[in-house]
């Protein structure tokens, strides 16, 4: 998965809660399509922070995920090839 982009995000949603954070954007190949899928995936404000994520430094770099015990995404790092 390469990441292509990020949005920073911070609103209030319907619920009165803020949310912080920042929306990546990714491209993605499986069997299902033909080329390239797309794909964005939702880090928040707290998550960065605490793994000193350094978004414009994955720009344009393949990525891994890497999802806590319960399936939510907790980490992004650069593939190490």
């Amino acid at each position: 998965m390469k990441m292509i982009g990020y949005e920073n995000l911070d609103y209030v949603n319907k619920a009165g809660v803020r949310i912080e954070g920042a929306r990546l954007y990714c491209t993605t190949k499986t069997n299902r399509i033909v080329g390239n899928g797309t794909r964005d995936l939702f880090l928040s404000k707290a998550k960065i922070e605490r793994n000193n994520i350094d978004l414009d430094a994955l720009i344009d770099k393949e990525i891994v995920l890497i999802q806590n015990d319960y399936g939510g995404l907790s980490k992004v790092e650069e593939l190490q090839k």
